[in-house]
């Protein structure tokens, strides 16, 4: 029988895959009559972002463009030395209440 929490992280999961999707179709215009997404998300990868892309990203998403990039595993390296507990998935938790707020 499913738990509750295996049914909430499979939500979480979704809405990530959702994001994901449509910061693609976003930033990149969606795919083209007659494509299957398939085929336009393969073109996307592609593609190499160009340092405009990433600044205009950035400025959309209002991190400061003096702020160095930082990969994933140094963040979750970050956490760890602060005492962050990885399972309460607080960074995901406030990138979707910020999204959420940013949308009309």
């Amino acid at each position: 029988m499913t738990t509750i929490e295996e049914l909430q992280s499979r939500v979480e999961v979704l809405e990530q895959q959702m994001a994901k999707m449509a910061r693609l179709v976003e930033v990149g215009g969606g795919p083209a009559v007659g494509n299957t997404f398939d085929q336009w998300l393969a073109r996307r990868q592609q593609q190499t972002p160009t340092q405009g892309d990433t600044q205009e990203v950035r400025r959309a998403l209002g991190i400061p463009p003096e702020l160095p990039h930082i990969g994933a595993i140094a963040v979750q390296e970050l956490m760890l030395a602060e005492g962050v507990d990885p399972e309460d998935r607080i960074l995901s938790g406030e990138i979707i209440r910020v999204r959420d707020e940013a949308r009309p």
